[in-house]
C-alpha cells in the first residue's frame, strides 16, 4: 500500500490530495471491499512493533467509533494515514480484534551517500540517482490523479 499522508518523508512522494474528500473516501470504501474478498486473517501495519498506541489503543477507539483527531493529540497528523483510513476499517470489517505492527524504523543517509559519491568521482552515480528520482516523481505525480483502487496495484506490483 502507499502512504496516504506522506508529508515529503521519502525521496519520491505521492500526493493524492485530500483523503477525507467524498471522492477519496468512496474510493477507499471500494478498495476495502476488494481487499476484504481475500478474507485476510491478519492485517499488518507499518508502525514500530512496540507502538501500542496505533497497534492497540487507537484501534480499540476506532472499533467503538470514537477515534477522532482530538483523541490522537500529537499523533493527529496520522489521522489521514493508511493505518487509520484503510487498515483499521478493513480490520473492523473482517472482525479482527487486533492488528500486527511490522515496522523497524531506519534511516538512509542519502546526503552522506551523495557526498561520498561526489568526493569519489562518482558523478555518473549521482546523475543516475537524480534521473531515477526525477522520473519516478513524474510517474508518481501522474499516478496520483487516478483512483486509490487504480493506484494500489501499480505501487504493489512486484517487478523481479
Amino acid at each position: 500500500m502507499t502512504h496516504l499522508h506522506n508529508p515529503g518523508a521519502d525521496e519520491v512522494n505521492l500526493d493524492i490530495g485530500n483523503i477525507h474528500s467524498d471522492q477519496r473516501q468512496k474510493e477507499l470504501k471500494e478498495l476495502i471491499e476488494k481487499l476484504s474478498q481475500f478474507e485476510p486473517t491478519k492485517i499488518a501495519i507499518e508502525i514500530p512493533w512496540n507502538d501500542s498506541l496505533f497497534n492497540h489503543k487507537y484501534y480499540q477507539l476506532f472499533l467503538k467509533d470514537s477515534l477522532n483527531e482530538e483523541k490522537m493529540g500529537n499523533d493527529r497528523r496520522f489521522f489521514s494515514s493508511e493505518i487509520i483510513q484503510l487498515a483499521y476499517p478493513l480490520a473492523k470489517k473482517m472482525e479482527h480484534n487486533r492488528l500486527y505492527a511490522i515496522d523497524a524504523f531506519t534511516t538512509f543517509p542519502i546526503d552522506s551517500a551523495l557526498a561520498f559519491a561526489q568526493s569519489n568521482g562518482m558523478e555518473n552515480v549521482i546523475k543516475d540517482f537524480q534521473d531515477f528520482t526525477e522520473n519516478a516523481q513524474k510517474e508518481i505525480t501522474e499516478l496520483s490523479q487516478k483512483s486509490i483502487s487504480e493506484i494500489n496495484p501499480v505501487l504493489n506490483k512486484f517487478k523481479g
